[in-house]
This record gives C-alpha cells, sequence and structure tokens, in this order.
C-alpha cells in the first residue's frame, strides 16, 4: 500500500509541474496567454492587421510555423517611393512581436528559392494572435515592429522591456 502511495503521489506532483509549465499557452493554441487568433485576417498571399479597426492601437505576435525563413513585407501602396516600407525575417519557428495603430495594414510573404525571391500564402505559413489587452506606457506608444526573429520566451521579455503589459 505504501509503493502504491508514493506512485500516486508521485503521479499527482508531476502532472502538477506539467500543468504548471504549460499555463503559458492559451487553449491549446500555442499563443501565450491571452493571445488570441483576431484582429486580422489572411487574403490570398496577403495578412492585414486591424482588419476593420482604425486608430487602436495593439499588439500582435507572429510565429513561422513553416520550416523555411519567411520574410514579411508590407509596400506603401500610396505613394510608394515615399516610404521605405515595412519588412523582417522571420525564422522557422521564431516569433516576431509588432505594435500597429493604423487600420487594414497589409503585409504580403514572401521565401527565398532557389535562384529568387517568391511570394507565398501568408496563411499557411504564420500563426498570428493580438494581446486582448496591452497596456503600452508613453514610450511604447506608435507602430513598430517590438521584438523580431526570436523565440518565444525572448520575444516576450522584449515586449516587457519595451514597456508594454500584457495579461493585466
Amino acid at each position: 500500500m505504501k509503493v502504491r502511495n508514493k506512485k500516486l503521489i508521485t503521479f499527482v506532483l508531476f502532472a502538477f509541474l506539467v500543468s504548471a509549465g504549460c499555463q503559458a499557452q492559451d487553449n491549446g493554441s500555442g499563443f501565450p496567454e491571452g493571445c488570441s487568433a483576431e484582429g486580422y485576417k489572411f487574403s490570398g498571399k496577403e495578412l492585414t492587421l486591424n482588419n476593420g479597426i482604425r486608430g487602436v492601437l495593439n499588439l500582435f505576435l507572429f510565429h513561422n510555423v513553416s520550416g523555411d525563413t519567411i520574410y514579411i513585407n508590407h509596400e506603401p501602396k500610396n505613394n510608394p517611393g515615399a516610404s521605405a516600407g515595412w519588412s523582417t525575417e522571420l525564422a522557422a519557428g521564431n516569433w516576431t512581436a509588432i505594435t500597429m495603430s493604423k487600420g487594414n495594414f497589409m503585409f504580403t510573404c514572401g521565401k527565398m528559392v532557389p535562384g529568387k525571391f517568391e511570394e507565398v500564402m501568408c496563411g499557411g505559413d504564420l500563426d498570428v494572435c493580438k494581446f486582448k489587452n496591452p497596456v503600452f506606457n508613453k514610450e511604447s506608444n506608435g507602430s513598430y515592429w517590438v521584438s523580431e526573429n526570436k523565440p518565444l520566451d525572448a520575444t516576450l521579455e522584449t515586449i516587457k522591456s519595451r514597456g508594454i503589459e500584457v495579461n493585466k
């Protein structure tokens, strides 16, 4: 009977430790707690942030779920020569965080294939989530890349170091 109790106690402790380690994930989605798949839209080879929303500052995470490096790019549609655009590189398995207040802000995704750059479907290679109620301090306001091309823990740490609070 004592051996059985020890096994039961060991199992309960193990189950508790495993479940405690998984609490940072949101409902089995693979997203951090408080970050859910909303506020964006995939359409063809485009990803639109703040889909139908204008003037609200949001914090999004991109996760590269493909086996290749993805290049995420925004080229201004109006007067493309007046702006350098927005681009980032995201290695397989890594995360990138961006704050965005502009409505209907579109990105395209691409990969390097032998001899050329090729646009790909963002929806097949990226998982995207938006934090529900991030708190921005004065210095963290505006639209910008918060953290680029890092593992999730490092991305969340960078968000925090930039003065942005999530999961309040």
